[in-house]
């Protein structure tokens, strides 16, 4: 009875081992960059705020154990990169893009404000008909034209 007992503890050791090792490597993620044009006339200042979102369809809601994907924007050449959570890159999948520029507080003209604000609404993440399916292997590059409400691979 005990060697019984001993080889059930073993197995069970053995399989809550192999449980953690396979839940250590988390979601499998690519490299995703572009750049983002922006509509004739209007500017990105190094203190304006730019917001690119990737919101995975039919995928489980973001929360703390599925982050949602976002791209850090550099403003000096409009180029962009994705990281999800801590982990740089995106996992596979289809994603809808929502994009939001604000200003500097205090920095936009009435012009500009509302300018943005028409912006924002439609590239907002209920609204936007931006899409982009990353594929599951490659370093991928993007660009995604606000003025034209395209996303082209290049």
């Amino acid at each position: 009875m005990p060697r019984n007992l001993l080889s059930r503890s073993l197995l069970g050791g053995l399989a809550l081992t192999v449980l953690l090792l396979a839940g250590c490597g988390g979601k499998k993620t690519v490299s995703l960059k572009g750049k983002l044009v922006l509509p004739q006339g209007l500017t990105v200042g190094p203190n304006d705020s730019v917001e690119i979102a990737f919101v995975p369809e039919g995928a489980a809601p973001v929360g703390p154990g599925n982050p949602q994907p976002v791209a850090t924007y550099n403003s000096a050449d409009s180029s962009f990169v994705v990281a999800t959570g801590k982990a740089s890159g995106i996992p596979p999948g289809k994603y809808k893009i929502a994009v939001r520029i604000s200003g500097y507080p205090g920095s936009d003209t009435p012009e500009r404000a509302k300018a943005l604000e028409g912006l924002n609404a439609r590239f907002d993440p209920k609204t936007t008909t931006l899409a982009y399916e990353v594929a599951p292997e490659g370093e991928q590059t993007i660009t995604i034209d606000l003025s034209k409400g395209t996303v082209t691979k290049g």
